[in-house]
């Protein structure tokens, strides 16, 4: 195997292992983590597996998920995050969290977070 192949392999192991990973710290089953990258079960079960990679949006996607837990984590315990959001929320106007993602409004959770990230502690 070429320096460059084995490097290429390695991106999409390292790659497999970070969709894995931040699927899990949602604590959400590959079909709804799946939904909320507007993609199939079956083809995020061949993006952990290797056999298929994502395209660029795919990728971008995953990204935006990737830092909106790492930006819920800041206001809230990890372990917090998956109930959180199941639950209908009143400042969301009673919707529930996980649908504005799924609905291309995940603006309103970033500007919850940067809301209580600015505001002094109590």
């Amino acid at each position: 195997m070429s320096v460059k192949s084995k490097a290429v392999e390695e991106a999409k192991n390292s790659w497999v292992r970070e969709i894995r990973s931040v699927r899990q710290s949602y604590c959400l089953t590959r079909p709804e983590f799946a939904s909320l990258l507007g993609r199939s079960d079956r083809t995020l079960a061949k993006w952990e597996s290797g056999e298929r990679e994502p395209g660029r949006d795919d990728r971008r996607r995953y990204e935006e998920l990737r830092r909106l837990h790492e930006g819920l984590g800041t206001i809230m315990r990890v372990a917090a995050i998956r109930p959180w959001l199941e639950k209908a929320n009143s400042a969301f106007g009673g919707q529930v969290p996980l649908d504005l993602i799924r609905n291309g409004k995940i603006d309103l959770i970033w500007q919850m977070i940067f809301q209580l990230q600015s505001s002094p502690s109590l």
